[in-house]
């Protein structure tokens, strides 16, 4: 049954496959950090762009789940981009060092530090690949 992007289950899912990586394991395991993925075209309730948060730490996920742009989670990383260019990038059009070095996802927070992880970030976008997806509108 497919998991529609950006939910909780989504997220829930997206925990579940990074848990279950071992590539992610190896190439995240220096990695401390949760990141905010802020999905500026898909609004709440209240007219805020969906977030979802994941705690990523030492090559697990410990949590993952839907925040508010209201009251965000605290993250050292934030990553903004529309519905169109995670799509993009979930469904491997796009490659994530490519999307966030050319501006189609945009990073707040440390980007050189990211990039020192290109394979980790490489893995949780075929952690994403492996979830059955419908995307919202």
């Amino acid at each position: 049954m497919p998991h529609i992007f950006p939910t909780y289950e989504w997220a829930v899912a997206f925990k579940e496959e990074i848990n279950r990586s071992q590539v992610y394991t190896e190439a995240a395991k220096t990695w401390e950090g949760a990141i905010n993925f802020v999905i500026d075209d898909v609004l709440d309730e209240l007219g805020h762009p969906k977030v979802l948060w994941i705690d990523l730490w030492h090559g697990q996920c410990r949590e993952a789940k839907e925040a508010a742009a209201a009251q965000p989670i605290e993250a050292p990383y934030t990553i903004h981009a529309p519905l169109a260019n995670w799509k993009k990038v979930i469904t491997k059009k796009l490659g994530p060092t490519q999307a966030m070095v050319s501006g189609q996802l945009r990073v707040k927070g440390n980007l050189a530090h990211i990039l020192k992880y290109v394979k980790a970030a490489q893995e949780l976008v075929e952690c994403a690949t492996r979830i059955e997806t419908e995307f919202v509108n």
